[in-house]
């Protein structure tokens, strides 16, 4: 059996770390029980590691072993079995279980089978050749007891070695040597020299690919525990080893033939997925390799391993959805998503896991007999899907712990397109009336169904329909609003989009950034429909909503939340950048490039903490009375003298300095801020270390040389033209010339050093940043 499960509480053979994935930890734990008889607590010890890391081999042959100690030896070959199904790839419990079998198995015939299943799975390994080794010497220990069973014998061994010497693994040459000395026993030593000679090049070739592997393993860890993915820089840099072996496995640098190349590939992923069992983009990996070489039932199978080893991963199980539906199995992909959803439940706030969802299809088929779990709440440390398996809820990813409603939202919506592909429009619809019901939804089920209904069953109304009842939940989520504006903009509903904005614009939370988005699609809205009173309106609305609400004014407010709010005024548009946009249509601006150039470099400056005013549009005729005064008093300057600059965490000082930026810089949606952030951690500290800095230095120490070589041609110059009639004095003096270049060159490059080191990125060159611009703008 394949199936692993958590008996009980391990408290009573060794305490488990207070971190499952402490490997180290457990590492210890376990190795104490290395020589203790198989009690209770010891057993319980061992299934409870090997829930969390069952491709342990070394630690599935100590379970068995204990076993053995205590003379059970049919639960030992079930320990033996199932560790070589979580293994395949462990040698050292291969091995241990054919020394074991040796001793109990009756029949010669089930001892072979067992080398030949072993060699199967691991006979590509390097290390196999102890495999190898022992398979042979098993097969030259059976005593013939006729000359018949003497041929079929030697058949035997030849078979084996010739398959042995083909394979790339250690101390090959020394099974050459055995593989010739065993042919030459033979009486005709003609068909010996044949024999040995058709063999020889596939020997020279596996010799090549053994040094070619050897070299591509080179830093790879085999007997890593396997954890989930944290950030760790070791499990990180292995993983990334792994990564790169597969690819160097399938570039076929050694050109072999495609049934050879899909074994060793194959056997690549096994080893990897042993280490990185618990990285579901390892697994989506190896299944696709199976589904680009057309082995979808091998892909299939590597699919049901991925998801007992990632019970919550929504990648894993909605890949495999995906698959199953495209290969026709629509029954099987329908009971993925149900148990998906059965798996992906809310953890209350007072610790309980809530096992059954709202669906109305809670069956979970097992096989060929179906259970319908009853709704329960457990304070265990398990998801009970049947009666029969337990999945420990340590299994979450810690980083997915918090994502129940995301992942509930994910899953319900591509259930619903499902439905639709497979069981037409109706059934769609029920799997929605059934989600929206459910606690745990988001705003992107009700987008995902409205825009369903509207551009694949073309019915506009309903997707309004679905729009409003989200409203209901979500009126206040940015996101979900601005789909909804999308929406309306995308029907052509002029009338019901200006009603929307009116609706919702002074009701949304004044402490998301996001809210400048829905400003700025407020006033492209009156850019596109409005005339210029409705855009100067508009643009002042956006002013005042975006500034901050002075302190005597907030209680007045009685729309305003109660959040902390944020001063959004940054991302205003300054009055150049806003009459850039008005009078700018599809990348046709109403300036030169010298001009464009200018106004980005203006806009990058900062000026002491002075800023430019929000944009006011000329002719406009709403400015009150009360703006006139406060521009008089300040002498007419459209500008605002701000405070000391706010300090601002990393990520919404990058979003604010993104939002500032026009349209016609960036021209696409503002970048991830996670990969900026990393980014911004991967740059070099120095200016020397990055490939400009290396290029500067590299200059640097040119022209130092250059300049040293014309010193010391003018200083032989000077020697020519004062020299001596007494050689011996000539001598001496150059001898002194030479130690003082020598000295000058040595502290020139000390300088030059020391200058790299300090280096630090060029000031900005204005006249060249302004021709990159208008190199830019003409390609």
């Amino acid at each position: 059996s394949s199936q692993f499960y958590l008996r009980g509480d391990a408290s009573a053979g060794v305490s488990r770390p207070k971190d499952v994935w402490d490997s180290d930890g457990w590492s210890t734990r376990m190795s104490s029980l290395a020589t203790q008889p198989l009690t209770e607590s010891v057993r319980e010890s061992y299934e409870t590691f090997l829930v969390f890391y069952p491709t342990a081999g070394r630690f599935w042959r100590l379970y068995a072993e204990s076993a053995v100690r205590s003379n059970e030896h049919d639960f030992a070959i079930q320990i033996y079995e199932r560790g070589i199904a979580f293994a395949p790839t462990s040698i050292e419990l291969w091995r241990a279980y054919i020394s074991f079998a040796k001793k109990v198995f009756p029949s010669r015939d089930d001892l072979v089978a067992l080398f030949e299943r072993s060699l199967r799975a691991v006979g590509f390994d390097l290390s196999s050749n102890t495999v190898w080794v022992d398979y042979i010497d098993f097969l030259k220990s059976w005593e013939a007891q006729s000359p018949q069973e003497e041929n079929t014998k030697r058949d035997q061994i030849r078979k084996v070695y010739q398959r042995a010497v083909r394979s790339p693994i250690l101390n090959l040459d020394n099974l050459w040597r055995e593989y010739e000395a065993f042919e030459n026993q033979a009486i005709n030593k003609e068909l010996a020299r044949g024999i040995i000679a058709e063999n020889q090049p596939k020997y020279f070739e596996a010799r090549a690919e053994f040094r070619a592997r050897k070299n591509r393993r080179e830093g790879l860890q085999l007997s890593m525990l396997a954890v989930p993915p944290r950030g760790n820089t070791k499990e990180e840099e292995q993983a990334s080893l792994w990564r790169k072996y597969i690819d160097l496995e399938r570039a076929n640098s050694n050109a072999l033939s495609p049934e050879e190349l899909y074994l060793r590939v194959d056997y690549a992923y096994e080893q990897a997925l042993a280490v990185l069992y618990r990285y579901p983009d390892m697994w989506i990996d190896a299944a696709q390799y199976q589904i680009d070489v057309d082995h979808k039932s091998k892909a299939e199978s590597i699919l049901d391993r991925a998801r007992q080893a990632l019970p919550y991963s929504c990648l894993v199980w909605l890949f495999s959805c995906n698959f199953l539906e495209l290969v026709g199995k629509i029954g099987a992909a329908r009971e993925l998503y149900t148990t998906l959803l059965l798996l992906n439940t809310k953890q209350s706030s007072d610790g309980t896991i809530n096992t059954v969802s709202n669906s109305s299809e809670s069956i979970v088929k097992e096989g060929n007999s179906v259970s319908e779990p009853k709704p329960t709440s457990t304070k265990a440390t398990a998801v009970t899907i049947t009666d029969q398996q337990v999945l420990p809820v340590e299994l979450l990813s810690p980083s997915d712990s918090h994502r129940s409603s995301s992942n509930r939202s994910l899953i319900y919506s591509f259930f619903m397109r499902f439905s639709r592909r497979n069981d037409g429009i109706e059934s769609a619809r029920k799997v929605f009336l059934q989600a929206r019901n459910d606690p745990n939804i988001g705003w992107e089920l009700f987008v995902t169904a409205a825009f369903m209904e509207h551009q694949l069953n073309k019915q506009t109304l309903v997707a309004e329909n679905i729009f409003e009842l989200g409203m209901k939940k979500f009126s206040t989520c940015i996101p979900f609003v601005l789909e909804y504006i999308q929406f309306l903009w995308n029907c052509n509903e002029e009338q019901k989009l200006r009603v929307f904005f009116d609706r919702i614009l002074d009701t949304l939370p004044r402490n998301d950034v996001r809210l400048v988005a829905v400003w700025e699609k407020y006033v492209q809205f009156e850019q596109a429909y409005g005339d210029l009173e409705a855009v100067s309106n508009a643009m002042r609305r956006q002013a005042e909503a975006l500034a901050p609400i002075p302190d005597g004014k907030k209680k007045s407010r009685s729309s305003a939340p109660k959040e902390d709010e944020k001063d959004l005024s940054v991302f205003l548009p300054s009055a150049v950048d806003a009459a850039l946009s008005q009078c700018s249509l599809f990348g046709l601006q109403p300036v030169n490039e010298d001009e464009h150039a200018e106004i980005l470099l203006r806009r990058s400056e900062v000026e002491g903490g002075v800023r430019s005013a929000p944009a006011r549009v000329v002719g406009s005729s709403a400015q009150s009375k009360r703006d006139q005064k406060s521009a008089q008093k300040s002498g007419g300057a459209d500008t605002v003298v701000q405070g000391p600059p706010e300090k601002l965490k990393l990520e919404e000082g990058l979003a604010r300095m993104v939002a500032a930026l026009p349209a016609t810089v960036h021209g696409q949606p503002a970048p991830d801020l996670n990969l900026v952030i990393q980014l911004i951690r991967n740059t070099p500290a120095l200016f020397i270390e990055t490939p400009a800095g290396r290029k500067a230095a590299e200059e640097a120490s040119a022209v130092g040389d250059r300049g040293r070589k014309g010193k010391r041609k003018s200083g032989e110059e000077s020697d020519d033209d004062g020299e001596d009639n007494d050689e011996k004095d000539e001598s001496g003096e150059k001898n002194e010339n030479v130690k003082r270049m020598k000295t000058e060159n040595e502290n020139d490059d000390t300088t030059s050093r020391a200058w790299s080191a300090r280096a630090e990125a060029p000031a900005i060159d204005v006249f060249r940043q302004r021709q990159a611009l208008k190199h830019n703008k003409l390609r």
